[in-house]
């Protein structure tokens, strides 16, 4: 049976045989996958009645969205913003200009997908100004972490900069 985990931002496959957008790493002597692949991979199982064990999803849990209740509306250009990235099967970047409500949009997709979600953003001003934002509305404290100035608290929703997410990631693969 084919094992799959999640390493340094790919998709280790312990197993047979590859799956597409899988290729060989001699270092390991195992496939390996970049992790937006991950869907297409789990599709090609399930299409393909292989039998796997999924050990990508040992991620840390997502918030409980039944115990939320976002009252902010959203304002036409952001239900059209929304209604894209649905349509989009829940992928890509919304841009708006600043003050636009993103902040709202976010939330709005971090509670429908239901997983953990990680929020990048340029500048540790703006990661203060995200993490204020979705404690004041999610009125929640112990659910949302930072990564970055000084900060390393990784939640169900974590909120870090270019910079910071860059930095664990280069000493991460050196490990």
């Amino acid at each position: 049976m084919t094992e799959i985990k999640y390493d340094k931002g790919t998709i280790l496959l312990n197993g047979d045989f590859h799956t597409p957008y899988s290729v060989f790493d001699p270092r390991i002597n195992r496939y390996r996958a970049l992790g937006i692949y991950y869907p297409e991979i789990i599709h090609y199982f399930r299409r393909n009645k292989i039998d796997y064990i999924d050990k990508v999803r040992d991620y840390i849990i997502p918030l409980n969205r039944n115990q939320f209740n976002i009252t902010n509306e959203l304002r036409d250009y952001q239900k059209e913003a929304w209604k894209r990235w649905v349509t989009h099967n829940m992928k890509g970047c919304i841009i708006l200009p600043t003050g636009a409500g993103k902040t709202i949009i976010a939330l709005h997709a971090i509670l429908k997908t239901n997983t953990s979600t990680l929020v990048i953003v340029p500048t540790i001003n703006l990661m203060e100004q995200w993490f204020d934002a979705m404690e004041n509305i999610l009125k929640v404290r112990n659910q949302i972490g930072k990564l970055g100035g000084g900060n390393e608290d990784i939640k169900s929703i974590t909120i870090t900069t270019y910079d910071s997410a860059y930095l664990i990631i280069i000493s991460r693969e050196q490990i």
